[in-house]
């Protein structure tokens, strides 16, 4: 299940992936394509390091279709900041704001594992 979980999870970047390089190589971005794939080598790296922190903090206390959710929303909301930047540094923390903000809550908001 937490194969589906994560497939879930890595569709709005697959799906996108065209549509955001356009957006980076044009205003107010205007990046060049080095500056692009060490974005891309930062985005999914943390991606998937996140996913899978995520992933095992929120198994100890939330179901899987809880979890697939949570992915789902935190993708789309990255999404939606990620649209909304105005320079690189801006671009470059959406994926640690996004990051903090899960760990946040998983940390101060979920109950205590029973161990």
């Amino acid at each position: 299940m937490l194969l589906v979980v994560f497939a879930i999870a890595n569709m709005c970047m697959m799906g996108a992936a065209n549509v955001f390089n356009l957006f980076m190589m044009n205003e107010p971005l205007c990046w060049g394509s080095t500056l692009i794939g060490i974005f891309l080598f930062v985005y999914i790296g943390s991606s998937s390091i996140g996913a899978a922190i995520a992933a095992k903090l929120l198994r100890l206390c939330a179901r899987d279709q809880t979890i697939a959710l949570v992915a789902v929303i935190s993708s789309i909301l990255d999404r939606i900041y990620a649209g909304s930047v105005q320079n690189t540094l801006m671009m470059f923390l959406s994926k640690l704001l996004f990051s903090s903000i899960i760990l946040f809550c998983q940390l101060h908001g979920a109950p205590s594992p029973p161990f």
